[in-house]
């Protein structure tokens, strides 16, 4: 059995070695952060990333050629790519050439961020369970310029009796005419 000087000895020694020998080895650090539930996988494999385990930190020798593909968790969806090199839908692709990578040796690279989130649910039910906007003023002006759309014209003075004075004091009605008469 080795003795605690000889443990201590052995320890100090690989510490003494992994010293010398990672500032030679050119490589950096990247990694993956998950923000919300979910996990990401990696093309190689050697890279993949939990939820729990975020954020997740690889070491990078040579050229750098990874895609990550995020998976989000049941109930949730893979909103957005941040600091990807090339984001595509779900996944996240780097292609980095050997020099430089070797340029940033030893730097941690801040990693790319998969950001999951939950769907965005409609707030409005009406005693059917059909989605309505709830009545208003607001709901009503939205009904009548949806309505406008469809017909041919919106008169000068139907403008004028659906928008209040101050706002077309600064935005004459001729222009607002203008603007519903360019969506349709």
């Amino acid at each position: 059995m080795n003795s605690p000087t000889t443990l201590l000895s052995n320890k100090a020694a690989r510490t003494l070695l992994l010293l010398l020998v990672l500032p030679l080895a050119g490589g950096c650090r990247h990694g993956i952060e998950i923000s919300g539930q979910g996990r990401v996988t990696s093309a190689s494999g050697a890279r993949d990333c939990q939820a729990n385990q975020s954020p997740c930190r690889f070491t990078v020798e040579g050229a750098y050629q990874e895609t990550f593909t995020a998976i989000p968790a049941s109930g949730w969806l893979h909103d957005a790519w941040e600091r990807c090199q090339s984001p595509s839908r779900n996944q996240c692709s780097f292609n980095i050439a050997a020099d430089v990578v070797a340029d940033f040796a030893d730097a941690d690279i801040p990693g790319a961020i998969a950001r999951f989130r939950l769907p965005i649910q409609p707030s409005f039910r009406d005693a059917q369970g059909a989605f309505v906007l709830p009545p208003g003023s607001a709901t009503d002006q939205l009904a009548w310029l949806l309505g406008e759309l469809r017909q041919d014209l919106t008169s000068l003075n139907e403008i004028r009796d659906h928008f209040a004075p101050e706002f077309l004091s600064s935005t004459p009605a001729a222009a607002v005419q203008e603007q519903i008469n360019s969506l349709r």
